[in-house]
């Protein structure tokens, strides 16, 4: 088996899963002596992990957010916080998780990196985009929620709010592609190492069990109503108004366009067709012609040699015009002129025939041009006037700053009280605690095999199967949400199907062996994997460059 890994990842990837291996069974022991010895200035490198540097302020930021996440759980949740935050692995000195965490996700990019995880199939990112709950759980710094519409990504609000923080589409994709191939590795990572005797008989019932299941869902509603009732001073819509302005600009006017659009034929190019060029492209595309006489179709056949010269030349020729050259171009080739009004955006969306107005919104700056082609000859357009958006009064926005954040605090108290109820689904108080929500749904499964025709129905639901599949511990649940609920899965029966005997003690003792010679030849790749360097004086950080 190890010689398979090594032939399919690559000696060297190999090792730098063992060492993420390593690490996860270090402990804080292993950190509080690397951060017992770091030093020097804040913006230098403390760490580096096979050459790739984490430096101080990356490190300060990652325990400034534990330490605020973590302050957060105690205040809201009390007792139950230290439950939940070992439950997360957050349990512990918050320095010493920041830097395992950054430690990690540097050996992971690296994994993913040389695997060829990073060439991610075009399909497969826009299918993982299109999953909410995915993106919502992965890229929240990335992707706001308040950019989802109706449980789904709102493309325009996206590429707004990519504007607006001065991230180019290239940078974001490469972004989402990076965090993508990071879930597919650590869901691949498990395969990696054996497995002991309990975790055998898992995979057994996994496989082999019948499962009973509750799904309870939380409307979002029940929360706004309670978050509604309490007060909320003008101090903190101030606060929120001033937050999300400068995060995202939320409350700001549209950017709004004004321009000129000018079209143009082929006649007023006074393109022509030979005869040769004429049969050449009838013979290449007869199927376009249904296969008819060339005679019967001369005349259509004409045309669309003209139309394809006539969109070459202009596409090479619009691209040279600048400045005042637009009319000297326009009066040669006899262009019609449009007007195209002051607008924002979002009226720009209600336009049915919006070629012209849609070219505008890709102008950057005041006398820039975008041409296109169509079927109907070409366009171009000059953009006139930008008016670049502002801050909306509060006061103008007042009631809508109000309302979101209550949504806000209403999502946050449903995130919290999910935690705390999956907490109690393995005791007697679970039942009573969901009956006390006002709108709660209860709906039960009962008796499913893995092979049961009802899973695909329950996945159309919305319902996380492959998840739920692995359910293997009764009355033990997960919990996650949606944009307008949240959702609780507890395994209410686990019982194994007839037929199935669990594997035997001989075959699980003889794993157990295999297990530990991996483990001693773990231990003996440990001085050639990777490399973990720390600076008592802080270093300037240098560019890193892999190798192909």
């Amino acid at each position: 088996m190890i010689s398979l890994m090594r032939n399919s990842m690559g000696k060297r990837v190999y090792k730098a899963v063992l060492w993420i291996t390593l690490l996860s069974l270090a402990g804080t022991t292993l950190l509080s002596m690397l951060l017992g010895r770091l030093g020097g200035g804040r913006s230098g490198v403390v760490v580096t992990v096979n050459g790739r540097p984490i430096t101080a302020r990356s490190l300060e930021l990652k325990k400034a957010e534990l330490t605020s996440e973590i302050r957060e759980l105690h205040a809201r949740l009390g007792g139950y916080a230290d439950s939940i935050l070992e439950m997360q692995g957050l349990s512990g000195k918050p320095q010493d998780i920041a830097l395992r965490a950054l430690i990690q996700k540097e050996l992971l990019a690296e994994v993913a990196f040389k695997s060829g995880l990073r060439h991610m199939s075009p399909l497969y990112v826009s299918e993982r985009m299109g999953d909410s709950s995915f993106v919502v759980r992965t890229m929240p710094e990335i992707i706001p929620l308040h950019l989802f519409k109706g449980g789904r990504l709102d493309g325009q609000a996206l590429q707004k709010h990519l504007r607006h923080s001065g991230i180019s589409m290239s940078d974001f994709e490469h972004q989402v592609e990076e965090v993508v191939a990071l879930t597919v590795l650590q869901s691949i990572l498990p395969s990696f190492v054996y497995s002991p005797r309990n975790e055998q008989r898992t995979g057994q019932r996994e496989l082999k069990a019948q499962r009973s299941y509750s799904i309870i869902k939380l409307p979002l509603s029940t929360f706004i109503a309670r978050e509604s009732k309490k007060p909320l001073s003008e101090g903190e819509l101030k606060a929120f108004y001033d937050k999300e302005n400068g995060a995202t600009k939320r409350y700001w006017s549209e950017d709004k366009r004004s321009g000129t659009a000018w079209t143009f034929t082929s006649d007023s190019y006074g393109m022509t067709a030979s005869e040769v060029e004429i049969r050449r492209y009838y013979t290449q595309h007869l199927k376009e012609f249904d296969k008819k006489p060339f005679e019967e179709v001369k005349a259509k056949v004409e045309r669309a040699v003209v139309l394809g010269k006539f969109k070459q030349r202009f596409a090479i020729e619009s691209k040279q015009i600048q400045g005042s050259r637009v009319e000297d171009f326009v009066s040669k080739h006899g262009g019609v002129m449009r007007q195209l009004p002051l607008m924002s955006q979002k009226a720009l969306a209600s336009k049915k025939d919006n070629q012209a107005e849609s070219l505008l919104f890709e102008i950057m700056r005041p006398g820039q041009t975008r041409a296109a082609t169509s079927e109907k000859g070409a366009l171009l357009v000059r953009l006139d006037t930008f008016e670049a958006g502002a801050a909306l009064p509060f006061e103008q926005v007042k009631d809508r700053v109000k309302s979101d954040l209550i949504e806000e605090k209403a999502l946050r108290a449903m995130s919290d009280e999910l935690k705390r109820l999956t907490v109690l689904s393995t005791s007697g108080s679970f039942d009573a605690a969901i009956k006390s929500y006002e709108g709660v749904a209860i709906k039960k499964y009962s008796d499913l095999s893995p092979q049961s025709e009802q899973w695909p129905v329950l996945e159309k639901e919305g319902l996380p199967v492959a998840r739920m599949k692995k359910m293997i511990h009764p009355h033990y649940a997960f919990s996650y949400m949606t944009k307008e609920q949240g959702v609780i899965v507890v395994l209410d029966k686990l019982e194994m199907m007839s037929g199935a005997p669990e594997k035997t003690e001989q075959a699980i003792v003889q794993s157990e062996l295999d297990l530990q010679l991996f483990s001693a030849g773990f231990i003996a790749s440990l001085n050639n994997s990777a490399t973990i360097k720390h600076y008592e004086k802080s270093q300037r950080p240098e560019p890193v460059y892999y190798e192909e």
